[in-house]
């Protein structure tokens, strides 16, 4: 009888002395996290828009396909009916930031830009997190298409058959945010294009830092033939220029990144800052040759890239 007695105490030094798993955070509330972005008035010419999602508290990210200065919108969620503002757009990827006028009667979750576990792969499964989620698959990297380098670091995935609103989250298997729909591929069925988390959050935080979304470019155009990344053409009077980059020239690293072909250059480019200097190395010949150059708005700069 005097042995059962020690036995709740021992049990409870075991328990004490065991180790204990890792509690495991939740998916991404994404049902009551999703915000259906409208135009308003609305009219059979204007359908609903949008889905967004609250990257912090008043504050929606989406994309926006060519929105006039006229344009008005309001957010629709189970809790209410809100107007929105657009605050900043990316004219390249149409990434938009938008915030509303008064606080939410129930505060959105804000979704985690944090990076999931596992690093995406083609062939991986997505899903579509829409008001009836549904399956996709990643293709992979898209920034050459008919032979031309995209200026945006799309992503490439399989979508069912259907109709998708442009600012749709997708997640990878853990739940974490992997994307959001910008749209169509041109000539390619059931597939879009998906701006990746990492330009997500390069947009929120230069929001965050500098309250733009400007982003920074060099003005050179390079050849994508055979993958090289080579210098086609300096911009006149833009900083690759001034920095004495030259046609010919084959770039060998932007920062801290070693550039391995014309699409990773134009990756590189993607997530240059306004006025923050980089390095660049380039290939003259038979030289190794340091450039630094400081990148200007792309808003600013001419002519305007084109989008396919």
């Amino acid at each position: 009888m005097k042995t059962a007695s020690y036995l709740p105490g021992l049990c409870l030094l075991l328990t004490l002395l065991l180790p204990v798993p890792p509690a495991t955070a939740g998916e991404p509330p994404w049902p009551e996290a999703l915000v259906k972005l409208e135009r308003w008035p609305a009219s059979a010419a204007t359908p609903r828009l949008s889905s967004a999602f609250a990257v912090s508290q008043g504050l929606l990210a989406t994309i926006l396909t060519t929105p006039q200065g006229t344009d008005s919108f309001r957010a629709v969620t189970p809790s209410g009916i809100l107007p929105v503002r657009i605050l900043a757009r990316d004219e390249i990827s149409g990434f938009t930031l938008l915030t509303t006028s008064s606080p939410s009667p129930a505060p959105w979750p804000v979704i985690s830009l944090s990076p999931g576990k596992a690093a995406l792969a083609p062939g991986a499964n997505l899903t579509i997190q829409s008001g009836t989620p549904a399956p996709a698959r990643f293709a992979g990297r898209e920034l050459l298409y008919r032979s031309r380098l995209l200026e945006c670091p799309w992503l490439r995935v399989h979508l069912p058959a259907g109709s998708w609103a442009h600012g749709t989250p997708l997640t990878a298997a853990d739940g974490s945010l992997a994307g959001i729909l910008a749209g169509d591929v041109p000539d390619v069925t059931e597939a879009g294009r998906v701006l990746p988390l990492a330009a997500v959050s390069h947009f929120v935080k230069l929001w965050t830092d500098r309250q733009t979304l400007a982003r920074g470019v060099l003005g050179l155009k390079l050849s994508p033939a055979a993958g090289i990344p080579r210098v086609e053409e300096c911009v006149a009077a833009l900083p690759a220029e001034r920095a004495g980059l030259q046609p010919g020239d084959v770039i060998l690293r932007i920062g801290n990144q070693e550039i391995s072909d014309a699409t990773a250059a134009a990756e590189a480019c993607f997530y240059l800052r306004v006025d923050e200097p980089v390095a660049v190395t380039v290939l003259r010949g038979t030289e190794t040759i340091q450039l630094t150059m400081t990148p200007v708005s792309a808003a600013a700069s001419q002519p305007k890239p084109e989008n396919p």
